[in-house]
């Protein structure tokens, strides 16, 4: 497994070759790294690990905002190889319990 922030799509076939089997996508809001395109070109190959915006939509969305795209990331991800469902890098302090709560709530019922 690899932690990756920043646009780091032309380097996946690369990472696929040398083995890795699992991308934390720091950054879903990066050129080229949209949780849709990735999972269509990537998702028989890898398994995609914690694509939740914490940059905006984790720490200033309503709990709806995170639900949705908490539900938006499952349905995305249901073609690869696997998927967990979390923020896309460390949870910051400015995240509200609640977000953070909605977050995980609607990846239990994945």
């Amino acid at each position: 497994m690899m932690h990756s922030c920043g646009s780091v799509v032309k380097l996946i076939p690369q990472f696929i070759e040398l083995g890795l089997d699992c991308l934390q996508a720091g950054q879903p809001k990066a050129k080229g790294m949209d949780p849709v395109s990735i999972s269509e070109e990537f998702g028989g190959k890898l398994v995609f690990c914690s694509t939740m915006d914490e940059q905006e939509n984790l720490p200033n969305g309503t709990l709806e905002d995170v639900r949705n795209e908490a539900n938006r990331r499952k349905q995305v991800f249901t073609c690869c190889v696997g998927f967990i469902l979390g923020p896309s890098h460390n949870i910051q302090t400015d995240t509200t319990i609640e977000n953070i709560i909605a977050m995980y709530g609607e990846g239990s019922k994945y």
